[in-house]
């Protein structure tokens, strides 16, 4: 017969019980770490459980309706399996362009005598800072025409040169993967530059030294050492191309060519909810395998030590004969991906009417006029003297600010508990929860908390049409990004400082607002610019989850394209990239 506790040993276990607990939440970084993974466990992880349960259910029943209707319905093909292959095609498509591109120009920088290299390294970012969707915008004033057989009216090359561009020029497939390369090469230059610059020219020479041929040694020596950089340019470009909607959503329709972003968004309008649930499940499947597969390569494949006490020699390569021509061609692409978009947008923005470029019909009206009745649709307001406009400005603005600040400072309480915990289980499950927002292609995580917030859930009101979601879901889907450049911050802050500050009786809230927030300011700039860039030019995000209310600048230049109203598109385009380049300039 098991024996009795008596009162004093309940009341010694409870007491041991209670010490422990206590002991364990002495340690600041535990309470936040607790703090931070609850939320983001209940925002992630909850709506997508909710995501699967509305797929299988309907008229309160559960079924496999839906899923049998995409996968294996008449339909089938026209709603999930051809969308599926065009994304797969863009996706790959953008990547590789995207790799050879960035691969090509870092290599050309960092590692040869490239004439203006400095220079050059600078504009080859400025094509990231340019909304990719923005781009395909100049893409259509330069190629359309009105004799494609889709209206419109005529762009920049057959107005001015007679030049009718094929339809596959001005729509489809080609025009959209070009565009998203030049939004998206950036990625491959910094990741592959600053991994060039880490390796030795020494272990070059060595190889020349024993014989091996220029090709050889770029094979067997430069390329295995850079392949990580490589590799995580691609699973980044790769991720990216299979949840992008806005360059799809302009350059697809006229040519019925559709990728499951673009689907997703016109089955929603269609109030096909349960077909566009099912197919945001299997996006966001496609977008963890690629990224587990990526893991895997890279714990696969071999390392190599390129940074030692020694220090790093680099050497340019003489491009000889080749030196001029390479820089014409590399002019020719920062012109071309940096500058012709910003100046074709603001050419179509001051015409009076569409397709004329002529001197005679530049006018200020779409930037400072006021209402002229007798242009119809063309004729509201400028952008600086229409409510509607300025409205969505600042509702972009604030909700650009107010994400970015708290992404940022949400980074460096996540980088805080990583850094402070390293190697316990608490720090390495809220580096792994802050990260899954990352897994998730933008579409399909808007329908999450479309799906999650437009009724009322307990003490949790309903927040659709509210600001409050947008800067939510935001917040959310860009902690990937600031918890990284919070742990990159936190790791260089030597441990004795802060406990230096705990032996002299400093609280956690002192040594957190006199030590760590100072000393990781720079990571909180970096992260807050990041935020604010991402942030201010979201469409995929922000497209479902707008109302006239909370209309921003990019879901109204989406309007204006639909309308077939270039200017206005145009012209708020050019001011996101303006008050972006701002607020860069000041912070």
């Amino acid at each position: 017969m098991a024996e009795i506790p008596t009162r004093d040993t309940v009341l010694s276990r409870m007491q041991i019980a209670i010490n422990k607990t206590q002991a364990f939440f002495s340690k600041p970084y535990r309470v936040i770490g607790i703090l931070i993974i609850l939320p983001i466990a209940f925002l992630v992880i909850m709506p997508a459980l909710e995501l699967i349960r509305t797929s299988i259910t309907r008229d309160g029943s559960y079924t496999l309706y839906y899923w049998h209707r995409i996968l294996v319905g008449p339909l089938s093909n026209a709603l999930f399996y051809k969308p599926l292959l065009n994304t797969l095609k863009v996706a790959f498509g953008m990547t590789a362009g995207s790799i050879l591109i960035g691969g090509g120009l870092a290599w050309l920088v960092v590692r040869t005598d490239l004439p203006l290299h400095r220079l050059v390294e600078r504009l080859s970012i400025v094509p990231y800072i340019i909304p990719s969707w923005v781009i395909s915008l100049a893409w259509l004033t330069t190629f359309r025409n009105s004799e494609s057989g889709f209206g419109g009216f005529n762009g920049i090359l057959q107005s001015l040169f007679g030049f009718k561009s094929p339809v596959w020029l001005i729509y489809g497939i080609f025009p959209i993967i070009v565009t998203l390369t030049i939004h998206y090469f950036p990625y491959t230059f910094i990741l592959v530059a600053n991994a060039l610059r880490t390796v030795d020219t020494h272990l070059e020479e060595t190889g020349e030294v024993l014989g091996a041929s220029r090709p050889r040694i770029l094979r067997k020596i430069t390329f295995p050492i850079v392949l990580p950089a490589i590799l995580s340019a691609l699973i980044l470009t790769l991720t990216k191309g299979l949840g992008t909607f806005g360059v799809p959503a302009f350059l697809g329709p006229p040519v019925n060519f559709r990728v499951l972003p673009t689907v997703v968004y016109f089955m929603i309008n269609m109030g096909s909810y349960g077909e566009a649930y099912a197919i945001a499940i299997i996006s966001t499947l496609i977008a963890v395998l690629t990224i587990f597969m990526n893991i895997r390569l890279i714990s696969a494949r071999r390392s190599f030590t390129t940074i030692s006490g020694k220090g790093v020699r680099i050497k340019a390569y003489r491009l000889g004969k080749w030196k001029w021509p390479l820089f014409i061609i590399v002019a020719v692409v920062i012109i071309a991906s940096a500058i012709l978009p910003l100046a074709i947008l603001f050419v179509q923005s001051i015409m009076l009417y569409p397709g004329d470029f002529s001197i005679s019909n530049i006018t200020s009206h779409f930037w400072f006029g006021g209402l002229r009745t007798e242009l119809g649709d063309y004729g509201e307001p400028g952008v600086f003297r229409n409510s509607v406009t300025l409205s969505a400005a600042w509702n972009s603005i604030k909700l650009s600010l107010v994400s970015a600040t708290i992404t940022a400072f949400a980074g460096i309480l996540i980088g805080y508990v990583v850094v402070k915990g390293k190697g316990k289980f608490l720090s390495k499950a809220t580096d792994q929860v802050s990260f899954l927002p990352y897994l998730m292609p933008g579409m399909p995580f808007a329908l999450i908390y479309l799906v999650m917030f437009a009724r009322q859930r307990g003490p949790i009101p309903a927040l659709y049409g509210t600001m409050a979601l947008l800067v939510l879901i935001t917040v959310v889907k860009r902690l990937p990004f600031s918890s990284r450049t919070g742990i990159s911050s936190m790791t260089q802050i030597g441990k004795e400082l802060d406990e230096s500050a705990f032996i002299l009786g400093a609280g956690w809230f002192r040594r957190f607002r006199k030590i760590m927030i100072p000393l990781t300011l720079d990571g909180f700039v970096g992260g807050f610019l990041l935020a604010f860039v991402t942030v201010m030019r979201e469409l995929s995000l922000v497209i479902l989850l707008v109302t006239p209310k909370t209309q921003l600048l990019t879901t109204l230049i989406f309007r204006y394209a639909e309308e077939n109203i270039p200017q206005f598109t145009n012209a708020l385009a050019l001011l996101i990239v303006f008050i972006t380049g701002i607020v860069y300039l000041l912070v």
